[in-house]
């Protein structure tokens, strides 16, 4: 759920306001970059009901992923270095929500994590409630008095949100 993932950049905007919104929402997605460029060079791969992602979205390297992310962030200061590692560490943890057990703990782990099944099929329930939590978090603070600048690009994001959602979600 991409817009989950966003939602979540946008949050990670608000604890650190100097991180720059492009790199977060680079780093969210990185996983995914990551697995893309994998798959491409034959390295990952798999089907709906089970990816191979151990060099993209396994623990061991989306920990290594986000601190390799966050330390191209550190002329910036340690703390946007920090939100940026997050970033990269948040897509990992909604995925762990909703992903069946195909997230190996290090590159070709027997043992592969994913709550999704747990919740009884609510694991993507579970991400998009906070996913909408994280875009509200985002919201108030964006409009409030002294982030002008930021509304019209909170009402842009919403509707993009809501559209590539509902592309997405309806076939």
């Amino acid at each position: 759920m991409f817009p989950g993932h966003f939602a979540a950049g946008l949050a990670l905007k608000v604890i650190e306001p100097k991180s720059p919104t492009l790199g977060l929402m680079l780093g969210v997605g990185f996983l995914d970059l990551a697995f893309g460029v994998f798959v491409a060079a034959g390295l990952e791969g798999g089907g709906f009901n089970h990816f191979n992602t151990p060099w993209s979205h396994s623990l061991l390297m989306a920990v290594s992923w986000s601190l390799l992310f966050g330390a191209l962030f550190l002329k910036s200061g340690l703390r946007v270095a920090t939100v940026m590692s997050a970033a990269v560490m948040s897509h990992w943890f909604l995925d762990l929500l909703s992903h069946k057990p195909d997230m190996q703990l290090w590159p070709h782990s027997a043992i592969e994590l994913g709550l999704g099944p747990r919740f009884g099929g609510l694991g993507g329930w579970l991400e998009l409630l906070l996913s909408v939590a994280c875009l509200g978090f985002y919201v108030v603070w964006a409009t409030r008095p002294g982030n002008q600048r930021r509304r019209w690009a909170v009402v842009s994001l919403i509707i993009a949100t809501a559209y590539i959602g509902e592309i997405i979600v309806v076939p």
